[in-house]
């Protein structure tokens, strides 16, 4: 009780060009999530956004022991195979 801990934003604050921008999970708060849909959000393009929740959708329904299974890659590997843009990887 005395560290008063608090529970994380479930998303990330990225910082571009001199300011920050929110980039949320979109399952967990989604209306945050719809924010960066926004033509001035300038992490990753409507694409990477799209690709972020399909991403995050098949965390969901993937079994754990599935994912154990494959291959090592590194996360940038992982990111392009995906389809990922080349500013969203940079940027985030």
């Amino acid at each position: 009780q005395a560290l008063d801990l608090q529970p994380f934003y479930p998303g990330a604050l990225v910082r571009w060009n001199a300011g920050f921008h929110r980039v949320a999970d979109p399952f967990r708060v989604p209306i945050d999530a719809l924010l960066t849909l926004l033509p001035t959000h300038p992490i990753g393009s409507i694409v990477d956004k799209v690709l972020v929740g399909v991403l995050r959708l098949l965390s969901l329904v993937v079994p754990l022991e599935e994912l154990y299974q494959r291959p090592d890659i590194s996360i940038e590997q992982k990111l392009r195979e995906t389809g990922f843009s080349d500013d969203m990887i940079d940027r985030f």
